[in-house]
């Protein structure tokens, strides 16, 4: 994703960058969805029970269909062993949730960059391994180290208060918005309030100066608001997004073709 997000910002015009979140752990899903042409899947463990071999095996399905794997980690540990774990298991993009401040952002980044540049830890026979020649622990530390990315979720007041501070941490190249968790963070239960998408758009606004990448998860009742949403953030410089999830994607179609037929 990070090679995408580069290439992607230096053409000017075209199609944004577009990813979509896998939770139920189903290789068949995985693989349908990495054959709609999604850029990039991110599979979540932070709400769901899949665990790191679950979603190696993801990962290595997806990347077979040519569609960039990143995975969210349930939460960022002290030592960053989640980061390189997540790393290891074949996803060169780790999305960090909750972060609140810079410093646990550069922990994050840290973690997943390999000596002298980081801290993560050197093993050529995991799955991340099989990119490079076999066994060759410094071929694999150059390529890790040239596309391997940290993506901290900004879905906290605190870290919208720190975000001049977090999109300066050296080796950050793109954040992602919780808009649901940001709200809840505010008393506000969820709803994509007026403050909500002012701390958002400032936040947006913060990150492009830094030239990091913001990642946007638009939501809409339809189609066609989805559609919408993303065509706003469009004209303000955002050029990734993320749409839906597999359960909802199950769970909507499921129930339009049940009412068609009811009603």
């Amino acid at each position: 994703l990070r090679q995408l997000l580069r290439s992607r910002r230096a053409r000017s015009g075209g199609a944004p960058l577009c990813g979509t979140w896998s939770l139920l752990g189903s290789l068949s899903v995985a693989q349908t969805l990495a054959g709609q042409g999604f850029d990039f899947v991110v599979i979540d463990r932070e709400h769901s029970d899949l665990s790191t071999r679950d979603a190696s095996a993801i990962a290595a399905a997806l990347a077979a269909r040519g569609v960039a794997p990143a995975v969210r980690i349930p939460r960022l540990d002290r030592d960053g062993k989640s980061v390189m774990r997540a790393l290891d298991c074949g996803c060169n993009t780790v999305v960090v949730p909750n972060v609140r401040n810079a410093d646990e952002v550069s922990r994050a980044v840290q973690a997943s960059l390999f000596p002298p540049i980081g801290t993560r830890g050197c093993n050529p026979f995991v799955p991340a391994a099989s990119l490079t020649p076999q066994f060759d622990c410094a071929a694999m530390v150059e390529e890790q180290n040239a596309t391997a990315m940290v993506v901290p979720m900004i879905e906290n007041a605190e870290a919208v208060e720190n975000i001049e501070s977090i999109v300066a941490v050296e080796g950050l190249h793109a954040l992602l918005f919780g808009p649901f968790d940001l709200s809840i963070s505010l008393g506000d239960g969820g709803i994509r309030t007026p403050k909500v998408e002012q701390m958002i758009s400032r936040s947006v606004e913060c990150a492009l100066q830094a030239g990091v990448e913001p990642i946007m998860p638009v939501f809409g009742p339809d189609v066609a608001a989805a559609g919408k949403a993303a065509e706003l953030w469009r004209e303000r410089g955002v050029v990734c997004f993320t749409v839906g999830i597999d359960s909802a994607f199950l769970a909507q179609r499921s129930g339009a073709f049940l009412q068609a037929v009811t009603s």
